[in-house]
Parts: C-alpha cells; structure tokens; sequence
C-alpha cells in the first residue's frame, strides 16, 4: 500500500495545474466556498485511503470510483478558482483568477514561479497526474517524498533530458553476413553448384566420352518470427514527458531482437522447428572437405579434453580453410575466449593475436580479424569456443524488411499492448566455409 498523499500538497506540487474532473450540480458565491468544498472532498479521499491502509489492502473498484469522483470534480473546482472571482454557476466561462488573488494556501509556490523552469513544470505535471491514477510503483516513482529515491526522488528533479540508455552488444554478425531482403514470401532458396564440371586430358585423336556434369543443391532459409508484447497502461503514455514513448519502445525492442538474434545465431533454441538452427547445432566431422558429407562442418580438435592451450590448433584451422574462403575469413569466440587466446604464442616466441589500438581497428589473430559474440560457449569439455569462416559465403541470411510495432488500445484495457514482431532466417549455404575448434582430446 503507497502512503496517502495529502490532495494538499499535490495541490501545492502541480503549482495548480494539474488537478482532477466532474461536473456538479453546486452552485458557489464566493471563492470561500470553493475552498470549503476542496476541504470536504480532501477529508473524503483521506477516509477512504485510511480505511483501506487500516485493512493492510489495496482500494476497492467502488473505493477507486470514489476517489475517481473526488478527482474529477477537485479539477472542476479548479477550473472554477481560475475562471472567476466572484459568484457564477461553474458551466460558465469566466475570465481567469489572478494568481495572487489565490488563497495562502494555494499560493504556496506564488514566489518561487519565475525561477521553475519549464521542465520543472513539466516533470512535476507529469507526476501529479500519476499520482491521481492511483498509479503502480512499479511503473513509476510517484510517491511525493522527495527525501527518499523509492518515494519520489527519482521523479521530484529539477531537469531530466529522457532515458538514457544502457549500452548494449547488439547482434555482431550483421557485419559479417550478407543479408537478403524478402518480401512477399516466408522463405528464401537458393541454388548452388558444389562442383564443378569434370575435365580431363585428352589425346588428339582419341573418342572424347561424356564427364560428370555439375551437381546442385537447394538451400532454403525459413523467415521465423520474434516478438515482444508490451502492456503500457494509457495513462502512462497520456503523462509520458520525456520524449516519444513510442519510438523508445521501439529502440528497446529493435536491440533485444538483435540480442536474441546474436544469441540464437550462436547457441540455436530449444523449439528447432519454429527457430533458426544455431552455430553449436551444426552437424560437426573430422573429416576434412574432400572426404566430409556435403553439409557437415569440419571440427579441429584441441588437444586437451577440456583446456585450449596449443596455438598450432589455430594455426591448422585457418589452413584448414580452402584459400578463397581463408583470405575472406574471420574468427569468432566470446570475450573469456579472446583473452585465453591473447596469452598463446608462436613456435618463434611472439604472440599470434594482434591488437591495434587505434580507434575502429580490429584485433588479429593469425593475420585474420576477430569479432566477438558473447552468446559462444566459453572453453571447456566438448565446447565449441572459437569458429573461423567466410561468414557471407558459409549462410543464407535473409529477413522480411521492417520491424513492426503495432499498438492495441482495445484487447486489454486500460493497457496499450505494444505487439513487435520481426521475421529473420538463416541456413547453411556452403559447409566447406566454415570451421570450428573443438576442445577434445
């Protein structure tokens, strides 16, 4: 149960301008009589808040119609003070009340009016508004004590500029992958030729027989779907005062898509039938291209049953790559990974990784460049840590242009759903582009 806010110090916080709206049948001769009626209304909404703290419980619908009564006519009465100085029924419009003509108790921020800036008002408006709607404090610090963060300090500041958001990673791949665009269509194929045309020598005169023809294969990546549903109450977003609640629910949603994205990329999901297979997925061999089914990567193993400490490994992966895809390469491990692997040096000594500091260089680990994902397991027994490959020739990548935020201000009242949904897919195009470090004896 939040503390009871007195109506009289919201009035004082709103500095009058924010305050709630019923119209009534009273009919007042004076400004005397407004404030009388404002304290029998502030008694009113203090009882019913008191006997739902005396049960330990929160407010009653018919409770929260109550003060919803008291709100809307404390705005009534409100507009009423503004609007006339003397005696008129409130359905006429009247000239605005000055503000020094207010009562003292009205007029407690009537000094300090110039040196508020705007925003002050703003921030302040906003919470006052909050606190009328009975708000959650998990939605929002809107307790008026400004002493304490949890009751109010968070939201009582005298100039906030918006959410500054935390730094996130992203899905790194995207730079690496060429990724295709569909639209109208749930699925992307592709045919590819493994082979080539068979050729041989031949004497002048002899017979010239028939050679093998080129094989091909279809590779086909399915557009999946992500989502993320987001309930915002309207008042919320009525009372939002730092910006476009919108387009930061919609900068929010597009990096933890690219986050699950990365994440999936890497490790796969449990559903396989409804989501993209992931790299540690993959159907693995030893044996190398020439002998190895079309469709499984090779593994290079450590060594070591659970430890990566040998540099030659490396050193075979990257060889391992036929040379069109080795000069196009680029390695892939998790931060722990990386740092293991900065320790390991040459048979002449020096250290195989290479890092330029200067700004936007890349690291370098046996001349090629490393990115990091930090969804790929760290090393350990049967782990798959670090992976070379020439990323744009080893998958098709393809998503349905757009992310999509689509509101719903009717389903699930008084929430707004916030329903984004985005469609990507990937599949192994090429197996023979893409190598993996397997930590195993």
């Amino acid at each position: 149960m939040k503390p009871l806010i007195l109506l009289e110090q919201f009035f004082s916080l709103a500095g009058m301008s924010e305050l709630p709206v019923i119209f009534n049948s009273y009919v007042f001769h004076s400004k005397e009589e407004i404030v009388d009626r404002i304290d029998e209304l502030n008694q009113e909404a203090q009882a019913i808040r008191n006997k739902a703290d005396a049960g330990n419980r929160d407010l009653s619908i018919a409770e929260s119609r109550q003060l919803d009564g008291i709100f809307a006519e404390f705005d009534r009465l409100e507009a009423q003070l503004n609007n006339q100085p003397g005696s008129r029924r409130l359905s006429e419009p009247q000239q605005p009340m000055p503000q020094n003509s207010f009562p003292t108790r009205f007029n407690t921020m009537a000094g300090r009016q110039s040196s508020r800036s705007a925003n002050d008002s703003t921030v302040n408006n906003s919470v006052g508004r909050f606190i009328k709607s009975g708000g959650d404090i998990s939605q929002i610090q809107n307790a008026m004590s400004v002493g304490s963060d949890a009751d109010g300090g968070y939201a009582v500041v005298p100039l906030t500029t918006g959410i500054n958001n935390i730094l996130r990673n992203g899905n790194p791949m995207r730079g690496l992958l060429d990724v295709r665009t569909v639209s109208g269509a749930g699925s992307i194929e592709e045919i590819i030729s493994a082979d080539v045309s068979a050729a041989s020598w031949i004497a002048e005169t002899s017979a010239r027989p028939a050679t093998n023809t080129p094989g091909l294969k279809k590779v086909t990546a399915r557009l999946d779907e992500l989502y993320s549903l987001q309930s915002v109450t309207q008042r919320m977003i009525d009372d939002y005062s730092l910006g476009d609640l919108g387009a930061w629910l919609m900068d929010r949603l597009a990096l933890g898509i690219a986050e699950l994205e990365s994440t999936t990329f890497a490790t796969g999901a449990a559903a396989q039938a409804t989501n993209p297979v992931g790299l540690i997925n993959l159907t693995m061999s030893a044996l190398g291209d020439a002998s190895r089914t079309w469709g499984e990567v090779q593994k290079i193993a450590s060594g070591a049953a659970a430890a990566l400490t040998d540099s030659d490994v490396l050193l075979e992966t990257l060889y391992s790559l036929k040379p069109v895809h080795r000069q196009a390469s680029t390695w892939l491990m998790n931060s722990a990974t990386a740092h293991a692997v900065m320790k390991m040096k040459g048979t002449d000594g020096n250290y195989i990784w290479s890092q330029d500091f200067s700004a936007g260089q890349p690291a370098t680990l046996l001349g090629r460049p490393v990115v990091i994902l930090e969804s790929l397991p760290d090393i350990g027994a049967a782990a798959l840590p670090v992976w070379l490959g020439n990323w744009r020739e080893a998958f098709l990548f393809a998503e349905h242009p757009g992310l999509r935020l689509l509101p719903d201000p009717y389903s699930n009242r008084p929430y707004v759903d916030y329903y984004g949904y985005y469609r990507v897919g990937w599949a192994l195009r090429d197996s023979n582009a893409l190598k993996a470090v397997s930590v195993e004896a």
